[in-house]
């Protein structure tokens, strides 16, 4: 569910700073994909994690993941 909505947040922020021409917005939306990307990649990491070990638990993800 987190992944589906990351990646619905990501295709809107590219819509929208594709229809931008104000330079702060134009930074603001690059710093907004950027976050997102980092979001996204962080969901994939842990599905990644969680498809190699169906036992592992939410906060173990974490856990290992902040190492």
């Amino acid at each position: 569910d987190d992944l589906n909505r990351t990646k619905n947040d990501l295709d809107f922020a590219y819509a929208n700073f594709q229809n931008v021409v104000e330079p702060d917005l134009i930074d603001a939306y690059i710093y907004e994909v950027n976050a997102i990307m980092k979001r996204y990649q962080f969901l994939m990491a842990q599905a990644d994690l969680l498809s190699s070990n169906p036992q592992t638990t939410e906060t173990s993800l974490i856990a290992e993941a902040l190492h």
